[in-house]
């Protein structure tokens, strides 16, 4: 079954065959940012990037875009293409931004607010904005972007005390800073201990 949306806002849904011929009969005009299904040879699901590009034999070709990835971009006729759905749409964000390493508990810098949040899981996806929230309204996704990854540069060393890595490789342990070159010093002494 498909859940189709009217323009007036009320849902029907509808058997996948009847959906087929439906999408059939209607030849939906084709927007740069649209999302969309071609079933060519190399099935792609993608975002359209251009509109109207003259490519190989398709004088009404359009060029997909997968996530800004210039060497994914593909080149298709109409004749094979179609809107996705929304259902499509955020089943195929999720799976990307868990490949990209969006999970419970990461934290990320909010598309919208630019707060850095702690990611929910529950993911919403809204076609009117194209964004993808983590279930509580930050933006994991949003227009062809994606929310930075905070990356997580703290290690617990006690309930009490936490060892943040610095960028040059210093650790702060609360508002101590020890150089690496101190900290290989400990880590010799603490190895020699061992071996006693």
């Amino acid at each position: 079954m498909k859940t189709i949306t009217l323009e007036n806002g009320q849902t029907v849904e509808i058997s996948n065959e009847s959906y087929e011929n439906l999408a059939k009969a209607v030849k939906p005009e084709f927007k740069v940012g649209d999302w969309v299904y071609w079933s060519g040879v190399e099935p792609v699901f993608a975002r359209i990037h251009k509109i109207g590009s003259k490519t190989g034999s398709f004088p009404n070709s359009h060029v997909l875009d997968v996530f800004g990835n210039t060497d994914s971009h593909d080149s298709c006729s109409e004749t094979r293409l179609r809107l996705a759905t929304p259902e499509e749409i955020k089943a195929y964000l999720i799976k990307e931004a868990e490949r990209r390493g969006y999970k419970a508990g990461v934290e990320y810098m909010d598309r919208g607010s630019k707060k850095v949040l702690s990611l929910c899981m529950g993911y919403s996806y809204y076609i009117n904005g194209d964004y993808l929230t983590d279930g509580y309204g930050g933006a994991v996704y949003q227009f062809g972007k994606w929310a930075e990854i905070i990356e997580d540069n703290k290690i617990k060393l006690s309930d009490n005390y936490e060892a943040e890595i610095l960028d040059n490789g210093d650790i702060k342990v609360g508002c101590q800073n020890i150089s690496f070159d101190k900290l290989k010093e400990v880590y010799k002494a603490a190895k020699a201990k061992r071996n006693e």
